[in-house]
């Protein structure tokens, strides 16, 4: 009682913060509401995703309804205690999250995690001795070798992205010389400025955030005459930019996956497979698979981009030929990338149509995202490519949803496309992986 007392004495300087933190309704900026799966999501990411630690859980669980504790257990009001004390915050956090403002997120229930432990082991018999020290000995080799081996816990929490991406950006330049490489990095200044002088690294490099937009970034790959370019990102990069890239420097010669970010170097002659493992092009010169035929009278046999054909679109047409498929026929990983893009010539002086991609489920459009063509287009009357890349994420689990691709004139604007790609190339397994599945 005393103890508490003081808990609460010593906190009333802190109230002003904690009713001001209670006025901002949590942290919805940059945290996302949980899912219905997100105490399997939880229960996973504690038991390291490891078979062999569920399988050491199933067994501690088993062994109680064979020894008959189990039944004894439901007598044992700390049995409820802890149920209550775990499942209480976690109904009060998912709830709120849901319904006010997101707050739940996996380090939230760290101080409950422990009455989750007594829920699934406190219905262990009496063991013997011998039992007593092998069990917490297994238990223990098991679950460091899960941490090490199946989580990749040294390799990803002791590696600092931002640190990496320039030591590796730094042995590209002294592999292939500076002039030979145009370097683009697009990761945290601040803490980037701190590692080029922690390590003594400096080079001349461009830093995505600082061109007016990505038509500007084109044009400086369009005028560089080097022969590879240098990416290094962190997970707050555009996910597009390796897909404008590749138009220009079509081998990726490196790619290396950090958790929070990627290692990349491109090279416009290397020979070297490329990097998807699918592409559809619809160039409208013929049928191609997976996409719908457009109207016949809007197939132009002159000025295309490239072969014979293009597309018209004009104030009667809001949508053009559609491209779908299963999305988990398409992409294998939930962190694979999808590369689409479009080459457009404009006949009206403006053009605010949009590369769409969405994802449609059994009760409709659960996913719809976009490339805009403002931001790609350079006003000069000339043909020119919008680009746009997806990562399924969340959506990866839903085996029935289905991927469409088209462009949307929502404007009724005139123009001619060509050359309508989609494309799927491997993402980073590890992108998240200190919270998620590798």
């Amino acid at each position: 009682i005393l103890a508490g007392a003081a808990i609460f004495i010593l906190f009333v300087p802190h109230l002003k913060i904690f009713f001001f933190q209670f006025r901002e309704k949590g942290v919805e900026g940059w945290l996302g509401k949980p899912g219905n799966d997100f105490i399997l999501d939880y229960i996973g990411y504690v038991f390291h995703f490891s078979p062999y630690v569920m399988v050491i859980i199933a067994g501690i669980v088993l062994a109680g309804i064979i020894s008959g504790q189990t039944r004894l257990l439901f007598r044992n009001r700390f049995f409820y205690i802890s149920m209550a004390w775990f499942i209480l915050p976690f109904l009060i956090g998912f709830f709120y999250s849901r319904y006010v403002s997101a707050v739940l997120q996996l380090r939230v229930l760290i101080f409950y995690f422990p009455f989750l432990l007594f829920l699934f082991t406190g219905n262990l018999p009496e063991l013997k001795k011998p039992v007593k020290i092998a069990l917490p000995l297994l238990i223990c080799l098991v679950v460091s070798l899960t941490l090490v081996f199946e989580r990749q816990y040294y390799r990803l929490f002791y590696n600092s992205r931002f640190k990496e991406l320039i030591i590796e950006t730094d042995l590209t330049l002294k592999r292939h010389e500076a002039e030979n490489c145009l370097v683009i990095m697009d990761s945290h200044k601040r803490i980037s400025d701190y590692y080029y002088d922690k390590l003594d690294i400096h080079y001349d490099h461009y830093h995505f955030k600082d061109f007016a937009g990505k038509k500007e970034f084109i044009e400086l790959m369009d005028q560089s005459s080097r022969e590879y370019l240098s990416l290094g990102g962190d997970s707050h990069s555009e996910l597009v930019l390796p897909n404008i890239i590749l138009d220009n420097y079509p081998v990726m010669k490196t790619k290396i996956d950090y958790h929070g970010g990627n290692y990349y170097l491109f090279s416009k002659h290397d020979t070297l497979p490329g990097p998807y493992r699918f592409t559809s092009l619809n160039a409208f010169d013929r049928n191609a698979e997976y996409w719908s035929y457009g109207i016949d009278s809007l197939y132009v046999d002159s000025g295309a981009a490239s072969n014979r054909s293009s597309y018209f679109m004009d104030s009667q047409h809001e949508f053009g030929p559609t491209f779908s498929m299963p999305l988990r026929e398409l992409a294998e990983h939930k962190n694979d990338l999808i590369d689409i893009s479009v080459s457009v010539r404009n006949i009206d002086s403006l053009n605010n149509s949009l590369l769409v991609l969405s994802l449609k489920g059994k009760k409709g459009i659960v996913a719809w995202t976009a490339g805009y063509f403002s931001d790609f287009d350079p006003l000069s009357g000339e043909w020119y490519t919008v680009y746009h890349t997806f990562r399924p994420g969340k959506h990866f689990r839903n085996r029935s949803l289905q991927l469409e691709v088209y462009v949307w004139n929502n404007e009724r604007n005139s123009f001619l496309m060509d050359d309508f790609s989609v494309k799927v190339r491997p993402g980073n397994t590890v992108l998240y992986g200190l919270r998620q599945k590798i």
